[in-house]
């Protein structure tokens, strides 16, 4: 159990400094779409507010849900915004 646990923990922190990264990216992508700093980091701006909307979020659909049910229909719904946002 405590491996388990070392290992969501080591995911998490992955997860969060994958978010957290994005500032070795905006001048690449300013420079590569010809678009103001304001309009680059309001994509992190949205990603934060959606990761701390999540953080009170969760508990609520953990009570709801089971947990295999609800991590697939996160990733779908994860999905469903890649898939979007690449169409766009």
């Amino acid at each position: 159990m405590i491996v388990l646990a070392l290992f969501a923990g080591i995911l998490w922190n992955l997860f969060a400094g994958l978010l957290y990264c994005w500032s070795v990216f905006i001048e690449p992508l300013e420079e590569a779409l010809g678009v103001p700093r304001t309009s680059v980091s309001t994509v992190f701006s949205v990603g934060i507010a959606c990761y701390a909307a999540g953080m009170f979020i969760a508990p609520h659909l953990l009570a709801r849900f089971p947990l295999p049910r609800l991590a697939a229909g996160l990733g779908i719904v994860a999905g469903a915004g890649l898939l979007i946002a690449g169409l766009g």
